[in-house]
């Protein structure tokens, strides 16, 4: 699934984390590796505050082309033994916007990312690049935060086949990684209507009885089908809904069971969209201390 991934890389060896889980990834499905690096820009302003020379930077710093260059070659080098075919570019402009531009460009299925490059001056933190990524990527990306190995996914869904989108790029990664897979569900009355409720009764019985009016059941008969209905691969996967908010209810039951990855979309319910980017998912994103995989379906997708 994933033949071209790209990898924007600082130097750091913060985001160097991304680099292997991308590798595993590409050796599985025979896939591309692009490293790109968007050259990091300083502006030095003068230490006198006097008059406007303090609104106007003195110089601008900008690293060395050829370090940058010694800097990819020397990480190609060091994965030449995967026999991957790896590609580096050196690009300059805004790094949320080269990075997005790339993948455009480039046809890229995958970017792999950590959420902070630089130490200390903590560049790519969340909220800036990552996030400006996570929002208008043309792919899945996967946002990593340590190099900790990923073992145990969990899928978040919540009966909308908006939610959905997110089961193929995890369990693509599951299986590459030889991961164990949980899909959960997460029963929230507080959101529970007509309109919720219809959309998982036609995925469940493809709307031939009446709507169902207990969420909590009508999760657990939708996860359950969905796993006797659907060809796993040989990936293990187990399921189960809990009760409660959403954000809190994902953060915990990561906690509780340790998931190293936690797999979203960007949006649920059609219509409702109760789990909207900048809502369950960025919340999520923002206060798991755990790698995420956030998928963005198709625009046509959230008419």
């Amino acid at each position: 699934m994933f033949k071209r991934i790209l990898i924007p890389l600082d130097g750091s060896q913060l985001a160097e984390a991304a680099l292997l889980p991308a590798m595993a990834l590409a050796q599985v499905s025979g896939g591309e590796i692009l490293l790109l690096n968007v050259p990091f820009v300083r502006e030095v302003y003068p230490t006198s505050t006097a008059g406007y020379r303090a609104l106007v930077p003195d110089r601008v710093d900008e690293e060395p082309r050829d370090v940058i260059q010694d800097y990819l070659m020397n990480l190609q080098i060091r994965w030449s033994a995967t026999g991957i075919k790896i590609h580096t570019m050196i690009t300059d402009g805004d790094e949320a916007s080269t990075i997005l531009e790339t993948a455009s460009a480039e046809n890229v299925d995958l970017i792999v990312m950590t959420t902070h490059g630089r130490t200390g001056l903590t560049r790519w933190v969340l909220g800036s690049v990552t996030e400006r990524v996570l929002h208008d990527a043309p792919c899945p990306v996967l946002v990593m935060r340590t190099s900790t190995p990923l073992q145990k996914v969990l899928i978040t869904l919540d009966g909308s086949a908006i939610a959905e989108y997110a089961l193929e790029p995890g369990l693509a990664v599951a299986r590459a990684l030889d991961a164990q897979v949980r899909l959960l569900a997460v029963a929230d009355s507080g959101h529970f209507d007509l309109v919720a409720s219809a959309e998982i009764e036609e995925a469940v019985t493809k709307g031939t009885s009446a709507p169902l009016s207990d969420e909590r059941a009508a999760l657990e008969q939708y996860l359950g089908q969905l796993c006797t209905n659907r060809d796993w691969d040989g990936v293990k996967v187990a399921y189960e809904v809990v009760n409660g908010k959403p954000v809190a209810a994902i953060l915990e039951y990561a906690e509780a069971h340790a998931s190293d990855l936690i797999v979203m979309a960007t949006h649920g319910r059609t219509g409702l969209r109760r789990w909207l980017y900048g809502s369950v998912s960025g919340k999520v994103m923002r206060s798991a201390n755990r790698a995420m995989l956030i998928v963005r379906p198709p625009s046509n997708a959230l008419r």
